[in-house]
């Protein structure tokens, strides 16, 4: 019996990921492969120098990955011995040189007050953006994500521009959804218009921050009540400052990622608000800190932190990447800095 190509591929891939072929047999006769016919194309593949190739480098990922899992796995219990390694409080910002010491180059989270104290964004509304922005200004935004569960992943899908005034009268009328936002993905400080936002702004204490990488590393995020970013790690340090409404913030140490269904990318599979708990069993073993942030509120989310953030009311915010400091994924993705 000839086996189909699907089936070929599936032996394949399964070979290389490190089954046995007495673990695949049972599929092929599931399929409808004869046990004498899968016995064949086991041995067949097995053989063959293109899945042999694949099936050496195949183990040498596998075990350098589990070793790799395993180290931070060990690493996290460790740290979980230190009270401050998952407790959190909100302190003044600190000066940058004991932020660097204390936060920063230790990957650990911060929750911060009186970071932006003195800016005038700190009395923005949706509403007071239309003059400074324009009403007729045409800006990006996601939009249709309830069409896609995968809408973060797949945000080049859902781009839309809109004028500015009718993006905000959305955010004022359309209640509790999650189905347009204007996030970081939408670059909106390379919007000359939208620039006009960062006259509000300054500098965070004595010198967090690079003014020269600021149209390309702070972005800006307006969004209704009931706005979700789905779980997923960034690239770079994060400084979050919250101007209008409120987000609930759920956060998990970064060296928990053995625990965190990494499927693509940054992203996790791991629905946190409809998980199936007998699907991710794995989760049950992370430390997941959930912080409200309220307006004047600054999070730090250190560099590959997992996070999940809810939109509790309609909200405005931006984070800052262009720290006066190192702050890049090094080598992934390949060949790129940021």
């Amino acid at each position: 019996m000839a086996i189909d190509k699907e089936l070929q591929t599936w032996v394949a891939e399964n070979l290389i990921s490190g089954c046995t072929p007495e673990q695949l047999k049972p599929g092929l006769i599931a399929a409808g492969v004869s046990a004498a016919d899968a016995d064949a194309e086991l041995r067949a593949a097995a053989e063959h120098p293109y899945v042999k190739a694949g099936m050496n480098t195949g183990r040498k990922y596998i075990d350098r990955n589990a070793k790799r899992e395993a180290l931070l796995k060990t690493l996290d219990e460790l740290a979980r011995g230190s009270k401050e390694y998952l407790h959190i409080e909100k302190v003044p910002v600190p000066p940058f040189e004991d932020f660097l010491r204390d936060y920063y180059y230790r990957n650990r989270l911060g929750f911060f007050s009186g970071a932006a104290d003195s800016w005038a964004a700190r009395h923005w509304t949706p509403r007071k953006l239309v003059p400074i922005v324009g009403a007729d200004a045409l800006v990006e935004i996601q939009f249709d994500r309830d069409k896609n569960q995968l809408y973060e992943q797949e945000s080049y899908n859902h781009k839309r521009e809109v004028k500015f005034g009718e993006f905000i009268d959305m955010v004022e009328n359309a209640g509790e959804t999650n189905n347009f936002y204007l996030s970081a993905g939408n670059k909106a400080f390379r919007n000359p218009a939208l620039r006009n936002l960062l006259k509000d702004t300054g500098p965070i204490a004595d010198g967090y921050l690079d003014p020269a990488q600021e149209f390309d590393r702070i972005f800006l995020w307006i969004g209704p009540k009931g706005i979700i970013t789905p779980l997923h790690h960034d690239l770079t340090n994060n400084f979050f400052i919250q101007f209008y409404g409120s987000k609930k913030w759920r956060l998990i140490p970064s060296m928990q990622v053995p625990y965190m269904y990494n499927n693509f990318h940054v992203y996790s599979d791991f629905e946190y608000l409809s998980h199936d708990a007998k699907m991710h069993p794995d989760f049950t073993k992370a430390s997941v800190i959930e912080i409200d942030v309220h307006p004047g509120d600054a999070l730090f989310v250190p560099i590959g932190w997992w996070h999940h953030v809810v939109g509790l009311e309609t909200s405005i915010s931006m984070s800052f990447t262009n720290f006066n400091a190192p702050n890049s994924f090094i080598d992934y993705p390949a060949g790129t800095r940021y």
